[in-house]
């Protein structure tokens, strides 16, 4: 979570950049929602299962990037103008990136053309503490739980976010750096 709010705050940056507009934040509000939008899917997921030992299927409501970015920005175009379009497609495509790389099992980039999840460059596992490594990790529909069930963690919210290792400290220090630069940015 920490890593996707400071991917909204760099989205404002490089909008507002692209733009020549200075931000206000409501903006950097609205980055941050964009950027945390798409697991809204996850509290939906969460509320009726309770749990979090299946949470991988949360991904198969909205993390669809093919379908989500074109139809969100084209919304958003509609409603509030290019900019706010392109501040919407940014923080999201960078959240299902966010998605794709460390603790999660991917997800379905290509559908409708493709039901498999695609992952990049690492996965967290509980059983091997280095993760495995692969520039691309593809999982079949049918495959998927499987390696869930091998490599899967039922306490994946306690082990990644409230101890300290790599990826934990990775993803707080970029936060981080998002606010020293959100910071400098404004004044």
């Amino acid at each position: 979570m920490f890593l996707d709010i400071a991917l909204g705050i760099f989205s404002v940056i490089f909008i507002s950049w692209i733009f020549h507009i200075n931000p206000d934040f409501w903006v950097f509000l609205f980055a941050i929602i964009f950027t945390l939008l798409p697991d809204a899917d996850f509290l939906f997921f969460y509320s009726k299962r309770g749990d979090t030992k299946e949470d991988y299927k949360h991904r198969d409501i909205i993390h669809y990037p093919l379908i989500y970015l074109p139809i969100g920005a084209s919304i958003i175009w509609l409603i509030f103008g290019k900019a706010w379009s392109l501040l919407f497609l940014v923080a999201s495509f960078l959240h299902f990136v966010h998605d794709s790389i460390g603790i999660g099992w991917g997800i379905k980039w290509l559908y409708p053309f493709s039901r498999n999840n695609y992952a990049f460059f690492y996965l967290y596992s509980k059983k091997i503490k280095k993760g495995l490594r692969k520039f691309i990790f593809s999982f079949s529909e049918k495959e998927l739980p499987n390696y869930v069930k091998e490599h899967g963690d039922a306490d994946w919210v306690k082990n990644i976010y409230y101890k300290w290792h790599p990826i934990a400290v990775a993803e707080f220090l970029v936060f981080l750096m998002s606010i020293i630069i959100l910071i400098i940015y404004i004044v």
